[in-house]
């Protein structure tokens, strides 16, 4: 018989279970039982055009933008380094250096100030008439025949070399704060109506360009110090030693024979100063006073020349200088003379001076 309030068992089987037993409000009075996990509903789907999807689309629009801007700042800054580094070695890597490159820069300006060169100077010129020579002198170092008369048409000539006056003048005033690059008014003992000296190739060249001029080419020049007749000298066929401003006994040169002749002036003089070696045109100082620059890359010979236009080459470092100096000797005045020099040499012997085509025909 079983118990009073407990179920029976069924023979051989379980016993029953009883809910109540393991009730959790029977096991513990007075806690209720935890309620069913509520569902939870999904979130409803924004309609096209509800402030929701408003949101959503300016997030993703946002998004995309910023995306895109980080692209673009990537590009510039990468190109902003090839510029850098472009820049670099265009100022540095290449031939010339940064001299090279400021003058460019110099003349580049220029070009856009239409030649601007700084204030205008006066200076007389030569007529030199078209005519037709052979470049050189058979035998001399430097100067061989050209194979051919090369022919030069008309042009006008400075009748002297550019003075201390002329470039300060010239090059003090010029545009940009570009000045005289470098040129620091020359040597203590030179006078304002002496030769200017020191002065690069890019110094000459941008002088006679802010003028309206340009350097001679070595054709050029070397008409107008030989004429058609091929000239040993400015002034003739003969050496006059009281015809130019050349290392004498007074040459302020050690090492060098030295002649008799002392012309007073152991550096350069005032330019057009020996009247007797000018040329029947009046052209002065092409030999002796200063060497001076050609618009001419330097060639070592004239053989291969085949007309009067300077010879231009790509990277041109080293350029022609025509003539004798104060600074050398009798045996290297020759109007034939032509020597190199890099392009940035500032010298105590090299000057310049411009010429000027004749203008064309309206």
């Amino acid at each position: 018989a079983s118990a009073p309030g407990r179920p029976a068992s069924t023979p051989g089987g379980p016993a029953p279970f009883d809910a109540g037993k393991f009730s959790l409000a029977s096991s513990n009075p007075g806690r209720s039982a935890p309620p069913p996990p509520r569902r939870e509903r999904p979130a409803p789907r924004s309609r096209p055009g509800s402030p929701a999807a408003r949101t959503t689309d300016t997030s993703r629009t946002w998004q995309q933008s910023l995306a895109r801007r980080k692209r673009r700042d990537l590009v510039m800054q990468v190109v902003v380094i090839a510029a850098l580094v472009g820049a670099g070695y265009w100022l540095f890597g290449t031939p010339g250096g940064f001299d090279q490159r400021k003058a460019d820069l110099g003349r580049l300006v220029s070009s856009f100030t239409g030649g601007a060169g700084g204030a205008k100077v006066s200076a007389a010129f030569a007529s030199i008439p078209a005519g037709e020579l052979m470049l050189g002198e058979k035998g001399e170092q430097n100067a061989g025949e050209s194979r051919e008369a090369i022919a030069v048409p008309a042009f006008s000539i400075m009748k002297t070399e550019v003075t201390v006056k002329q470039y300060k003048k010239g090059c003090a005033q010029r545009p940009f704060g570009m000045g005289c690059r470098g040129w620091d008014g020359g040597e203590p003992w030179q006078q304002p109506d002496h030769p200017v000296v020191n002065v690069t190739w890019e110094d000459a060249q941008d002088f006679c360009v802010g003028q309206g001029w340009t350097l001679p080419t070595e054709a050029q020049w070397e008409l107008a110090a030989r004429g058609p007749e091929r000239r040993k000298y400015p002034w003739g066929d003969e050496v006059a030693m009281k015809a130019m401003n050349y290392c004498d006994r007074g040459c302020d040169e050690a090492g060098l024979p030295h002649t008799n002749e002392d012309d007073r002036f152991p550096n350069t003089s005032p330019v057009g100063r020996f009247p007797a070696g000018s040329t029947p045109e009046g052209v002065a100082d092409l030999s002796g006073n200063a060497s001076e620059w050609a618009a001419d890359c330097w060639v070592q010979n004239h053989f291969k020349r085949t007309d009067w236009k300077a010879v231009q080459k790509e990277g041109c470092s080293t350029r022609a200088v025509r003539g004798g100096s104060w600074k050398e000797t009798v045996h290297a005045q020759g109007a034939y003379r032509r020597t190199p020099a890099v392009a940035s040499t500032r010298s105590e012997k090299i000057g310049f001076r411009c010429v000027k085509l004749p203008k064309a025909p309206q």
